[in-house]
């Protein structure tokens, strides 16, 4: 399978096979896309992808504390200037 993908613009990006090798770099994942094994390795690539959202989202957690903790300095100036 060669699909290609159209980019912003119009032009051409990467192909399927482009995204697939940059994913694939794991030894494990390239033995099992050799050997045919695409359910075992969606499951992997699946599970891969999980992981980094559990990532993404406790980032997210991180940076709203950070947006409070700026909020409320903002506030205390914002208390500090009117007196």
């Amino acid at each position: 399978m060669d699909l290609q993908t159209k980019g912003e613009y119009g032009m051409e990006s990467e192909t399927y096979m482009d995204r697939l090798a940059g994913l694939l770099q794991r030894d494990d994942d390239l033995r099992l896309y050799r050997a045919g094994r695409l359910e075992e390795l969606k499951k992997a690539l699946r599970k891969r992808r999980c992981a980094l959202m559990d990532e993404v989202h406790e980032s997210q957690r991180k940076v709203d504390r950070i947006d409070t903790v700026i909020r409320q300095i903002e506030q205390e100036l914002k208390e500090r200037n009117e007196k």
